[in-house]
C-alpha cells in the first residue's frame, strides 16, 4: 500500500489509476467537492488557485467545461507540507488520495470526482515548473480574486495572458481534447504504467520521468510561448 510521509504522520492510501478520458465530470458533485475543499483549505490557511481547465471553464463558461473530467488547482511547492498535513482532515470529509507524485502532483477523490493539485517549483527567475509544465512567474505571483459559481477563488490576474499561454490564442473556442471512448487496451496501458511507476524504485524511473518532463517543456517551447522567459542555457 502506498504511503506518504506527512508532518502529522504516515498516510496510507490505495492507488486509483486515473488516465486521460477517465470519465466526464459530474458538475454538481465536482462543485460540492471544490466547495468543501475550499473550506478545509481556508481553515488550514492553505493557498491555492484555479488552474488549467477549471480556470478556463470559470472564465469562458462560468461553469465547469462540459467535456472536462476533473478539477485543476495550482499551489506553491513550498506549501506542500502544509497540504500534506491536511490529508487526515480531508479523509475525515470523505476525500481520499488517488495518486501522489512527490515531484508535485496529487489527486484527491470524493464521490467518484477528483481534484488535481499541481505544486509549482521555481525553475528560474521568470518560470515556475511542475512535472515539465512551465508557468511564467508573473502569472503565478500576480493573482486576483475570481468569483466562480458564487464563491471567491484566487486565479492569475492576467486572464488573457495565462489563457493564451496554456491554450493558445483561440482559447475562447471550445475544443474537446479528451477521448472518452478509449479502447480497452489503451486504458490498461495507462493503468499498468501507473502501477509500474509506483512499484519500481525511483532510481530506475528517474531518467524516464526526466525525458517526459523535457517533452512536456519542449511542447511549450516549440509553440513559442517561452520566448523571453528562457536564458541561453535553457
Amino acid at each position: 500500500m502506498p504511503k506518504i510521509k506527512t508532518p502529522k504522520g504516515t498516510y496510507k492510501f490505495k492507488l486509483i489509476p486515473i488516465y486521460p478520458g477517465w470519465k466526464l465530470i459530474d458538475k454538481e458533485k465536482a462543485f460540492e467537492n471544490l466547495s468543501l475543499f475550499k473550506e478545509i483549505a481556508d481553515r488550514n490557511e492553505f493557498k491555492f488557485f484555479l488552474a488549467y481547465g477549471t480556470m478556463l471553464g470559470a472564465v469562458r463558461e462560468k461553469d465547469f467545461i462540459d467535456h472536462d473530467e476533473d478539477i485543476d488547482l495550482g499551489a506553491d511547492y513550498q506549501d506542500v507540507d502544509k497540504f500534506l498535513s491536511m490529508l487526515f482532515e480531508l479523509r475525515e470529509n470523505a476525500f481520499e488520495v488517488a495518486r501522489w507524485d512527490d515531484r508535485g502532483l496529487i489527486s484527491i477523490i470524493r464521490n467518484n470526482e477528483y481534484i488535481d493539485i499541481y505544486f509549482f517549483k521555481k525553475y528560474s527567475d521568470k518560470l515556475m515548473i511542475n512535472c515539465g509544465e512551465p508557468l511564467p512567474t508573473k502569472f503565478f505571483e500576480n493573482q486576483s480574486v475570481m468569483t466562480f459559481k458564487g464563491l471567491e477563488f484566487m486565479a492569475p490576474a492576467d486572464i488573457e495572458g495565462v489563457m493564451e499561454f496554456w491554450y493558445g490564442k483561440d482559447w475562447r473556442i471550445p475544443a474537446q481534447w479528451l477521448d472518452y471512448k478509449m479502447p480497452k487496451w489503451k486504458i490498461w496501458k495507462f493503468k499498468a504504467m501507473q502501477w509500474v511507476k509506483l512499484c519500481i524504485p525511483k532510481c530506475l524511473t528517474k531518467n524516464m520521468l526526466k525525458k517526459k518532463e523535457q517533452m512536456m517543456f519542449d511542447k511549450y517551447k516549440n509553440r513559442g510561448v517561452l520566448e523571453g522567459y528562457l536564458d541561453e542555457k535553457q
